[in-house]
């Protein structure tokens, strides 16, 4: 994960927040499933941060979707 200077939160991260929320987690349930901070968690979802291409397999896996439903909008948006 590598620090970035963003506004806004990409894609994934939109979409890394919309699972998680759907699934009824907290920041730190999706923290705890990766092995990292709360305060990654929230630094990836605010933008702050950008979600390595090497790290989307296990956050997919934490949250029991496919790698390429991250880097789709969700119809709901």
């Amino acid at each position: 994960m590598s620090d970035v200077a963003s506004s806004q939160p990409s894609i994934i991260a939109r979409r890394i927040k919309e699972i998680r929320l759907a699934k009824g987690w907290s920041r730190q349930q999706l923290a705890d499933e990766l092995e990292t901070t709360y305060l990654q968690i929230y630094r990836i979802e605010k933008g702050i941060t950008e979600v390595s291409a090497d790290a989307l397999p296990g956050f997919a896996d934490a949250l029991g979707v496919p790698v390429a439903s991250l880097y789709r909008e969700s119809r709901a948006s």
